[in-house]
């Protein structure tokens, strides 16, 4: 999880910040329009799945 937050930190994205569970991580600069949600379990990224608000 911490390259995942270094990867939005780099990329201006919000890091989801739960370790575990369902997050999103979007771009701070659409005001979350554009980002994908995320699926962790134990520290570990399970899936990822584009989403954007139109």
């Amino acid at each position: 999880m911490d390259e995942l937050r270094d990867f939005a930190a780099r990329h201006g994205l919000n890091a989801p910040r739960n370790p575990s569970g369902v997050g999103f991580m979007v771009e701070s600069r659409t005001f979350g329009r554009y980002g994908s949600q995320l699926e962790s379990a134990n520290g570990r990224l399970v899936s990822a799945q584009y989403h954007f608000a139109d």
